[in-house]
């Protein structure tokens, strides 16, 4: 099922958020596989047998090893900035490539490059504007306000 608001990966990314619970001791292992079936299942009839597969294998596995490869941190860590930049970036660049590559081999290191360009700038985005942010975000104290009537 196609979703036209762009929420095709949701389940997707409810099953790393659940993988985050996890690792954080937040939820349980009972819970964890409640939680890890229920995401699968939504993905299989969101975005089919394939990716419910992947995902499910993915969250699993990575859960049963019980540690996340320093380069899926960081992946994690920058995955806001990538997703907001890798259509603009990473899209330009395979248009770009569109118009010079030849081959599928062109073609398909094009798809390389974008994905490295589009790495590197959510690393940018995230080094200069996600953490100083943040930073500007701890600063500034909420009050409560009352409502006069």
């Amino acid at each position: 099922m196609e979703s036209s608001v762009g929420l095709n990966w949701t389940f997707v990314f409810c099953a790393g958020i659940f993988l985050a619970q996890h690792f954080t001791k937040t939820t349980d292992r009972v819970e964890f596989a409640i939680l890890i079936t229920l995401a699968t299942t939504a993905t299989f009839h969101q975005n089919g047998l394939q990716i419910a597969i992947v995902t499910a294998l993915t969250t699993v596995g990575i859960a049963l090893i019980g540690k996340v490869h320093s380069s899926l941190m960081w992946l994690g860590m920058v995955s806001y900035s990538l997703y907001l930049l890798h259509v603009p970036i990473g899209g330009r660049v395979i248009n770009l490539a569109r118009r010079f590559a030849d081959s599928d081999t062109e073609r398909f290191m094009a798809v390389g490059l974008a994905m490295i360009v589009s790495a590197a700038a959510a690393w940018a985005f995230y080094r200069w504007v996600e953490v100083p942010s943040h930073q500007v975000s701890r600063r500034v104290r909420m009050r409560p306000v009352s409502v006069e009537e």
